[in-house]
């Protein structure tokens, strides 16, 4: 035998009995090669034809391993979901778009499902009860003004024809003499109740098949496939870029963002209907303490009420023959709503009747209907003229006769007077700061004082330089008002404000007030600038600044601001409350540096719209020019500091002090608090450190001198009187020692107008 064919028979056994690499026998030969056609192959062939199919075979094996582990992942994560927000950052931008669209209309339809389920409650509820909707309820007790002869001898009639013709006679229903006389009133109540009652199964009807129609808008299932379909037509746009795994994938994401939609949406709407539910109850049960409360008040009480009122109307100057008009709100437009002969004998009448004598007497004839004299709220119902007080109350105020207004001056009140009319040139009354009252002080003592104060922040300058200055400050201002108002800055309304006063030529007035709890006595500039043609812009710039005074976070407006700032603060060991004040804060404000620190706030405040912040800041500089005070026949122009009777003045020292704010708490890293009221501070730190932070505040600008006011375990604040106790704050109300709260007795004869400024300063 030919060994060369010995050696190639042993190197190729048959196509079946050709053993894998596992060692199990070989499968078939791949598909469309027969047996007897394999054999026929070459060796090399068949072998390779073998090793591709194995590949492919392991290759199918791996792609079913990686899609198994993917959909384990990919259910892994939606498990880790929580919000349906977490799962729009893991979608495509223009997908998101779709499903937070989804989510906006749901949450739509939902808010409109528990809207209309709440009304059909309520409804139900007042169907139980055969009560009718405030709303008709109102339509019912309204009646129409007949006159009272016609009202007594009416006839019913059988039918109600608006028009009949001429000769025509009246169908009239037939008098019964056993019944009693035809009552108009009452007729019209009926057939208005029987509309009402229509009017209402109309509207519960309806609203009925309102809430199930937005029951099956909110179904879940339907919601779901709205949501789907959105989904699909977003994959008809994109089909060029998914494969099918990825389109499961997304599929998989945008229905388990339906099911943590529905999971979450639901109760938080259900959670806020309810609280408005408890919100009404918790209002109805206090308006009805509140009732409980007033029929057991005293009736001379409610006397004193009314009364306050008309005081304050008969203060105001008008003249006594003509008829006033009575607030709305008030409890003494409720009285003449209640009793009209109250309005006739005191020739009072609320502003609804005036009003309508108004339009009357614009043309306007048509018969008004009047509602049935209650007060109404929103959810509950008072008739008052079932309360027994306010009957008495009734007698009680027509039997009222106000007393004459006697002068109560005796004999030393004379004498006062005339010693201070024979001594007007070596005393005048002076009103002293922190409302210690009036002071007589030496007239000379005051001409200098108020000579230094002008001498140290104003220059004397002559009539005409006046004028000229003061023209060429409103050319500017005009020019730059009217480009802001074509720019769109300022509207035609604002613009009208801010010029209203620029015929006005006056300058600002110059006065004093006397510091009596400072030792030596000094006093406190009032540099009046309201009256001049410059305050309308000053008035603007307090409304635009002051909500962003607000967003400072250091400065509080008032001692319930501190209280709540210090809350349940525990103070650590070793440190103590500290109170620090800017010595003559506004007389000594360098302006180049205030306008320096004012442009950079502005522009900070107002990032998001910077044209507006440097017309802010362009409208600060043409104010602070326009600083001319007249003193004694002579002009004066203020050019240091802020003048203190300018409305602005406080919100640009604390805008002004709060970059300071920053730098003390920057600067002195042991402060854990600082809080300031315009220029008084108040603060926390170590009792060794409180030194080195009166300082370092000395650094910020030369021109700002802090005086430490208090400092240790016990301070006073504003009006309050805070206390350190181991580790926790007490505080209590501050009483300054000079002040005797010495008021002005309401029967003194000053003039009306110190007693509506005595009211509205105190409030």
């Amino acid at each position: 035998m030919d060994p060369l064919a010995i050696r190639s028979r042993s190197r190729a056994p048959s196509a079946e009995t050709i053993p894998d690499f596992r060692g199990a026998p070989r499968p078939g030969p791949p598909p469309g090669l027969s047996l007897q056609n394999a054999a026929q192959l070459p060796n090399s062939q068949v072998l390779l034809a073998q090793l591709l199919e194995q590949q492919q075979t392991q290759n199918q094996l791996l792609s079913q391993q990686v899609q198994l582990l993917q959909i384990n992942q990919l259910a892994m994560n939606q498990a880790a979901y929580t919000n349906p927000t977490d799962i729009l950052c893991q979608v495509d931008p223009t997908l998101k778009i779709e499903m937070e669209q989804w989510a906006k209309e749901y949450r739509a339809v939902l808010q409109q499902y528990c809207t209309q389920d709440t009304l059909h409650a309520k409804y139900l509820d007042l169907t139980s009860k055969g009560e009718l909707h405030k709303q008709f309820a109102d339509e019912v007790n309204k009646v129409w003004q007949w006159p009272a002869m016609f009202k007594a001898e009416v006839r019913e009639l059988q039918a109600c024809r608006p028009v009949i013709t001429e000769g025509e006679p009246e169908n009239y229903a037939d008098i019964d003499p056993d019944s009693d006389p035809f009552d108009l009133d009452a007729a019209f109540r009926i057939m208005r109740k029987r509309h009402a009652e229509e009017c209402q199964n109309f509207i519960f009807a309806y609203q009925r098949q309102c809430l199930k129609y937005y029951k099956g808008k909110a179904d879940a299932s339907f919601q779901e496939g709205l949501l789907l379909d959105r989904f699909q037509a977003w994959t008809l746009k994109h089909a060029h870029i998914l494969n099918e795994f990825s389109r499961k994938q997304i599929e998989s994401k945008v229905k388990h963002f339906a099911e943590l939609t529905f999971r979450t949406e639901l109760p938080k709407i259900q959670s806020r209907h309810e609280k408005e539910k408890d919100k009404r109850k918790k209002q109805r049960e206090e308006l009805l303490q509140a009732e409980a409360e007033f029929r057991l008040m005293d009736i001379n009480k409610l006397l004193a009420m009314a009364m306050l009122e008309r005081s304050a109307l008969t203060g105001r100057g008008q003249a006594s023959n003509r008829q006033q008009v009575v607030p709305p709100n008030g409890a003494l437009a409720f009285f003449l709503h209640q009793y009209p002969d109250l309005a006739k004998k005191y020739n009072l009448t609320t502003q609804a009747k005036a009003r309508a004598k108004a339009s009357n007497n614009a043309g306007e004839e048509e018969a008004r209907c009047i509602p049935r004299r209650s007060f109404w709220t929103d959810d509950y119902t008072i008739d008052f003229d079932e309360f027994v007080c306010f009957r008495l109350l009734k007698e009680e105020l027509i039997r009222y006769q106000p007393l004459p207004l006697i002068k109560n001056e005796d004999f030393v009140d004379r004498a006062a007077r005339r010693w201070l009319t024979q001594n007007s040139d070596l005393v005048c009354v002076v009103d002293a700061d922190k409302n210690l009252g009036d002071a007589i002080l030496p007239k000379a003592w005051v001409k200098d004082e108020m000579s230094r104060l002008l001498a140290e922040a104003a220059v004397p300058i002559m009539l005409e330089e006046f004028h000229n200055m003061s023209s060429h400050i409103k050319f500017a201002l005009d020019s730059f008002l009217h480009r802001a108002h074509i720019d769109g800055l300022i509207t035609t309304k604002v613009l009208k404000f801010l010029l209203k006063d620029f015929n006005s030529n006056k300058a600002g007035s110059f006065r004093l007030r006397v510091k009596l709890h400072k030792t030596p006595i000094v006093g406190r500039p009032i540099m009046n600038l309201s009256r001049t043609w410059i305050a309308p812009a000053a008035a603007y710039l307090t409304e635009m600044l002051n909500h962003a005074q607000k967003r400072l976070p250091h400065v509080i407006e008032s001692s319930t601001d501190l209280l709540k700032l210090l809350g349940d603060m525990q103070v650590p060991e070793g440190f103590v409350l500290f109170t620090f004040d800017v010595r003559n804060l506004y007389p000594s404000i360098d302006r180049g540096h205030f306008m320096t620190v004012i442009d950079r706030q502005i522009k900070r405040l107002w990032n998001h719209d910077s044209r507006l912040g440097v017309f802010l800041i362009r409208l600060t500089e043409f104010v602070l020019d326009f600083q001319f005070l007249q003193h004694d026949d002579q002009m004066f122009q203020v050019t240091q500091g802020l003048p203190t009777g300018l409305q602005t003045s406080v919100i640009f020292a604390n805008m002004y002090l709060s970059e300071l704010d920053e730098f003390a708490v920057h600067q002195c890293k042991t402060v854990s608090l600082w809080a300031r009221f315009v220029d008084d501070s108040f603060g926390l730190a170590p009792k060794t450190d409180i030194d080195e932070i009166h300082t370092k505040l000395h650094d910020w600008h030369p021109s700002i001198k802090w005086d430490k006011s208090g400092a240790g375990e016990h301070v006073s604040f504003l009006d309050l009187d805070i206390s350190l106790e181991s580790g926790s704050l007490r505080y209590e109300t501050y009483r300054k020692p000079l002040n005797s709260y010495l008021y002005i007795p309401r029967i003194s004869c000053h003039p009306e107008g110190v007693f509506d400024a005595l009211v509205v300063g105190e409030t």
